[in-house]
């Protein structure tokens, strides 16, 4: 995995004007590739945060607008969804009612 991790020279890279991002897409997150759970990047200054897959940070932004020309800015609009589950009880009340009928037979006999 060593190649993950290759150290470009400068030349190598353009940076589209656009400062070192931690928080760019496309950044390694502090364990990606690690073996023993333990961090594989660290910065300079621990508190910053880096590797997020969510959205372009502002930088990418920039850089892609530079990269294809862009004049226009590029807005990123985000849409949150929540779905709320709600129990529902329902109560069957089963009632049985019982009719007996009765049938009376009544026999005359007349002598």
């Amino acid at each position: 995995m060593e190649y993950n991790f290759y150290k470009a020279d400068t030349s190598d890279a353009d940076n589209l004007n656009t400062p070192y991002d931690f928080s760019s897409i496309m950044h390694y997150g502090r364990k990606y590739f690690s073996v023993n759970g333990a961090d594989t990047l660290e910065a300079l200054n621990s508190s910053i945060a880096f590797g997020q897959r969510g959205t372009l940070s502002s930088y990418d932004i920039q850089a892609i607008q530079t990269f294809y020309g862009c004049s226009e800015p590029i807005t990123i609009s985000t849409t949150t969804t929540t779905t709320t589950a709600t129990k529902t009880t329902t109560t069957t009340t089963k009632t049985t009612t019982t009719i007996t009928t009765t049938e009376t037979t009544t026999t005359t006999t007349t002598e």
